[in-house]
């Protein structure tokens, strides 16, 4: 590692990278899968065929020269082998010529559709895609799972529909793509007829806002620039929740009081989620957020007060964040109800030096803040003292638990629910990731129906971002640091949550 940081900046901007320093950086990255990944092995097939795997890519970087781009994309093709979408390399490759198809797909229950394109081609819209180039799209899948990590197949078709705006992931799957004025693309159009149109290639990046691309409706009519709101809907039949990120107030102020960093994620909700320039001041970038506790429960006492008796929480789109917010507002609205309910979850946590780097603590004092003895390498399971707790002892941990400023709004409720909804729906579609899937599962659990296109999320998986940079070429990313098992491996949502319900094409 020395050596690593010694000679890394003269050599990591080069166009050829030195072999042995990215052979004994790649040995590096392998360690720390081992030390924070759950279980990086079964994947591959054990322990022995997961080195097998490693020493493989080890010859490779041995046997020829490589770019930053080419290491990069021979650091994802091992990972992807992990289906873990928690797992990545975070790569920001730009090419020479970087050429776009224009065209823009949208995933629904049956596939993909034609969700953008050509005016002139304008009556194709929301067409079913048969093959692109050539390639049918069941193969055109089988491309894909060997480029990009997905849990299950919804996420294989967005990362189809991700890549007409990354030309990179473009050459890949059509090879030739920047050599022709247009590609074929089969289509089945919403009368039932297979038709064939021909999209063009350009170099233009900003393709999807010109006067000549017509596109699907981007926001429904509910649609407001927060990220978190709420409104009566439909003659004040229906609460709308809209909540665009599972981050607020909250777990800022929790990562704040236990000295965690958060500047990056900050900023992540004010440039990419919020879209508003970020306050100078972190406090004051803090403040501006809403807290989730206070909102939904103002939410629920305007429902109780006009008898509002359905709840929609619209999470499409939503990529996550911290769970612990969501759970205070389950309490909210099923009390004691909710802290006997038995989840069936479990959650498996494996202890290590990344992962406590990332709570901004040591072992030593974790072990003294938590009352534990762990080393690196043990795994943190379900306490089993908590099912031998009072419902009042359950109230007093959960509300003492509860991050940030959350429990403030719920410690006076002494198991009551603040008002339960007659009916909840929960609106998702692939890009229900994370922390936002949780809320979608915990809900479903409670008795929520699920509506739309299944999560690209499996709820038997990894999970937890923990971030790494690689000391030579500076390459980042993040390795699940646990394992969840929400549901029996033989059930048929254990890789897919099924929606209870899902419109089909011709619902489209």
């Amino acid at each position: 590692l020395v050596i690593l940081f010694t000679f890394g900046a003269s050599y990591v901007n080069a166009q050829k990278l030195s072999r042995d320093s990215l052979c004994n950086e790649f040995k590096y990255f392998i360690s720390l899968l081992e030390q924070t990944h759950p279980d990086p092995y079964s994947s591959f097939g054990g322990k022995v065929a997961f080195h097998q795997a490693a020493f493989n890519v080890e010859q490779q970087l041995k046997a020829k020269d490589y770019t930053l781009d080419k290491y990069q994309d021979l650091l994802t093709s091992f990972i992807i082998n992990l289906h873990d979408g928690h797992t990545y390399i975070d790569s920001y490759q730009k090419r020479a010529k970087a050429c776009y198809v224009k065209l823009t797909l949208k995933v629904i229950p049956d596939g993909l559709i034609v969700s953008g394109l050509p005016a002139d081609l304008s009556k194709y819209l929301g067409s079913g895609i048969v093959s692109i180039d050539g390639v049918p799209l069941d193969t055109l899948c089988n491309r894909v799972v060997k480029i990009a990590s997905s849990e299950n197949i919804y996420g294989t078709y967005a990362d189809i529909e991700y890549a007409f705006y990354k030309p990179s992931r473009l050459a890949v799957m059509f090879p030739n793509y920047e050599k022709q004025k247009s590609i074929p693309v089969k289509i089945k159009t919403p009368k039932g007829n297979v038709a064939e149109i021909s999209v063009p290639v350009t170099e233009d990046n900003r393709w999807d806002s010109k006067s000549d691309y017509v596109q699907l409706p981007l926001k429904s009519k509910y649609s407001k620039d927060d990220y978190i709101y709420y409104e009566a809907v439909n003659g004040k039949s229906a609460m709308y929740l809209r909540m665009k990120a599972i981050l607020s107030k909250e777990c800022f102020l929790y990562m704040k009081e236990n000295n965690m960093s958060y500047d990056g994620e900050l900023k992540y909700l004010y440039k990419y989620v919020m879209k508003k320039d970020i306050p100078a001041n972190p406090d004051s970038a803090i403040n501006g957020l809403p807290c989730y506790a206070e909102l939904f429960r103002n939410m629920l006492l305007e429902m109780k007060k006009n008898n509002i008796k359905n709840l929609i929480v619209d999470l499409r789109g939503n990529d996550g964040g911290w769970t612990p917010i969501t759970l205070p507002t389950i309490y909210m609205m099923y009390g004691d109800a909710y802290l006997n309910k038995d989840m069936g979850t479990n959650f498996y946590r494996l202890i290590s030096p990344l992962y406590m780097a990332k709570c901004g603590t040591t072992l030593a004092k974790f072990n003294k803040d938590n009352n534990t003895d762990y080393r690196f390498g043990d795994y943190m399971f379900n306490d089993p003292s908590d099912d031998k707790q009072t419902i009042k002892e359950k109230r007093e941990d959960f509300c003492k638990n509860s991050i940030g400023n959350s429990g403030n709004y719920i410690k006076d409720l002494d198991g009551k629910p603040v008002y339960t909804p007659k009916k909840i729906y929960v609106l998702t579609d692939e890009g229900t990731f994370s922390a936002a899937f949780h809320y979608t599962f915990y809900l479903w659990k409670m008795g929520a129906e699920i509506v739309g296109v299944p999560s690209s999320q499996a709820p038997n998986t990894f999970m937890e971002v923990t971030s790494f940079k690689l000391p030579y070429t500076k390459t980042e990313g993040s390795i699940s640091n646990s394992l969840q098992q929400f549901l029996p491996p033989t059930d048929k949502r254990a890789k897919v949550l099924w929606p209870d319900m899902m419109p089909t094409y011709n619902d489209y």
